[in-house]
């Protein structure tokens, strides 16, 4: 019996939520959203997500050429 209550609330929420996922168009909302932006918040927000990605590019650059320079010193 309770496998059955789970596989019914399951399917209850699958169903739910892809309902739900359909009538929301997150496409629309985000490009809204950045269409009112202003230009400068705009900028701004995109350097600020640059600079974290590049930092992390960098990083693993460092860690990987770390890696790399003590295998070779063995090799």
């Amino acid at each position: 019996m309770r496998k059955a209550a789970c596989a019914l609330f399951d399917g209850a929420v699958n169903n739910l939520f892809a309902s739900v996922a359909e009538s929301l168009d997150v496409c629309a909302v985000v490009e809204e959203k950045i269409n009112a932006m202003d230009v400068k918040e705009l900028e701004k927000l995109v350097l600020s997500v640059m600079k974290k990605e590049l930092n992390a590019i960098v990083n693993l650059g460092a860690l990987i050429g770390l890696i790399l320079g003590v295998v070779m010193i063995f090799v």
